[in-house]
């Protein structure tokens, strides 16, 4: 049974891994790797039509490999149609995560 059937959104929040390739004068070659918190992961406005469901999803996340770094916070408002098409519109506020300042 669909979600259209249940009126009911299943949500998962889930991030990928995050890789640094670090290669020294020499050539030596380093990796290091992380995986930023889902914690700062919500959806919200969740909203039934007859044949669309409308939500927001918003996050808030830190790079994982410059924990100092600030958080990069950015918006998705979705759109998903009873026949599989699905509308995606974001945005962020900008931040270079990954640069080091």
């Amino acid at each position: 049974m669909s979600f259209f059937a249940k009126r009911r959104l299943s949500v998962f929040a889930g991030t990928g891994v995050t890789v640094l390739k670090m290669t020294d004068a020499n050539g030596n070659v380093q990796y290091k790797e992380g995986k930023a918190s889902t914690e700062g992961i919500v959806v919200e406005d969740e909203r039934w039509g007859q044949s669309e469901v409308t939500f927001v999803m918003k996050a808030s996340a830190k790079n994982p490999l410059h924990l100092e770094a600030p958080t990069v916070d950015y918006l998705l408002q979705v759109k998903v149609q009873v026949d599989g098409s699905i509308k995606v519109k974001g945005s962020h506020d900008g931040w270079r995560n990954g640069i080091p300042f």
